[in-house]
């Protein structure tokens, strides 16, 4: 089991993903994965060989928890759009999964580790230059894009290990011109859908591994993520309350600059 100690930081980096998913409709994963890598390595000492694979897999296990409460939030102020959430997040379970499982199987815990951190690093840089538009052209719901949507944002996502949100929330502002207020709760849930088909395949390629710690399930490790998921869910209202009253613009820069000095961790790791 955990001392108590590293079972309350990882109680506070759920509370911190959760807060930015509810905030932004993000997956969470972005800012936790950086955070955990460095508890796996240094606090909980994994094997370096699949030290990556049981961050991203336990990462689907906290998300797909807590991206359904954070839509079910947004669901009961009326902000979800469900044909976005269906119609990318069923053909996101096909993505996530062939992603996932290529990732496991075909590229190594390192590899996996340097594409994050480059990812990580475009995603902060993005952050302080994209805006929310008002946009008042009728939203794009056809099947066809939403579907090519889901299958390649969330293949890419599950690459890395990450909810997708960073990808899909540009494409429904821009191109698919979903309203605005109803992206963070749409987001949600679709990374549900993408959280839960990652979750399913890092459990079935990480089955029987002997260098899994114990109480491993498959490549999700359940003493980090339960206390991850309850940090998480007190994350998700505070987030959703600060999405009520902040400049979701201003908040967008303040985690441009967490991402940013996440990959200079990530870098020196």
């Amino acid at each position: 089991m955990l001392s108590f100690p590293i079972t309350l930081l990882l109680l506070f980096v759920g509370i911190l993903g959760g807060t930015i998913a509810g905030l932004l409709g993000l997956g969470g994963g972005i800012i936790m994965n950086p955070i955990c890598l460095v508890i796996y390595q240094r606090l909980l000492g994994i094997e370096s060989s699949i030290v990556y694979y049981m961050v991203a897999g336990t990462n689907f296990f906290v998300v797909s928890f807590f991206s359904l409460f954070g839509v079910f939030r947004y669901y009961l102020r009326g902000l979800v759009l469900w044909k976005g959430v269906f119609r990318i997040g069923l053909f996101c379970i096909i993505g996530a999964f062939i992603g996932s499982s290529v990732a496991t199987k075909y590229f190594s815990s390192e590899n996996l580790f340097r594409l994050f951190g480059i990812i990580v690093l475009l995603a902060g840089i993005k952050m302080f230059y994209e805006v929310y538009p008002r946009d008042e052209q009728k939203p794009v719901v056809s099947y066809l894009p939403l579907a090519a949507t889901g299958l390649v944002t969330a293949f890419v996502a599950a690459m890395v290990g990450v909810g997708g949100g960073l990808m899909t929330l540009p494409i429904m502002i821009f191109l698919f011109h979903f309203p605005v207020e109803k992206i963070p709760g749409t987001a949600s849930g679709i990374i549900f859908f993408t959280s839960i088909a990652g979750m399913a395949a890092k459990i079935m390629n990480g089955w029987n591994n002997p260098l899994l710690p114990e109480y491993s399930l498959g490549y999700v490790y359940l003493p980090t993520g339960i206390p991850l998921i309850a940090g998480a869910l007190i994350g998700i209202i505070i987030g959703t309350k600060l999405n009520e009253r902040f400049s979701l613009n201003r908040m967008r820069k303040i985690f441009g600059l967490l991402l940013i000095l996440a990959f200079i961790k990530i870098s020196l790791l």
